[in-house]
């Protein structure tokens, strides 16, 4: 099957398990992948109903416009990051990828967009930033190292210990 083929790419969207968005010109969801409604709960006519056709009032990005327009004046594509729910209430950090698609005259056809569940990864900064927090706070000389035993955190305080083990010869 070739790549260019319309139905190989129409194929690869349909399967791919992350969300994928389309709109028209006027921002009104037209399509979802299957993807969309694994990972939302919702059928396209579900959402549509409860949040609304404009991507607007349906993205849970209250910077939607900002990003939309950038990627739209400056013919590029736009990530942000932002907390969706899922049709059973739950929470989840999505990062979402717009991409314009113009016409062969230069105007607006449709926006794409794919969303990726970054949940995992922000559940991991926030423990990081919390270890970080309550080792910054520590007095005390504080290494950690991995299974090989290279030491992959130096607590701040090594700094100001050295300066003044320093400062004292």
């Amino acid at each position: 099957m070739d790549r260019a083929d319309p139905d190989y790419l129409s194929l690869l969207i349909v399967e791919l398990d992350n969300p994928v968005i389309v709109t028209n010109a006027n921002f009104e969801i037209e399509w979802v992948n299957p993807g969309f409604t694994r990972t939302y709960g919702y059928t396209l006519e579900e959402f549509v109903r409860l949040r609304g056709k404009s991507l607007f009032t349906a993205s849970y990005n209250s910077n939607i416009s900002r990003a939309l327009n950038r990627a739209i004046k400056q013919r590029v594509v736009v990530k942000y990051e932002s907390r969706n729910s899922t049709k059973d209430g739950r929470e989840m950090w999505i990062s979402s990828t717009v991409k314009p698609v113009f016409d062969g005259h230069g105007k607006l056809y449709k926006i794409l967009i794919i969303d990726l569940n970054v949940q995992e990864r922000k559940q991991m900064e926030n423990r990081l930033a919390l270890t970080d927090t309550i080792l910054q706070s520590v007095g005390s000389l504080v290494l950690v190292a991995d299974s090989k035993g290279e030491i992959v955190y130096v607590s701040p305080s090594v700094d100001r210990k050295s300066t003044r083990l320093n400062s004292s010869h």
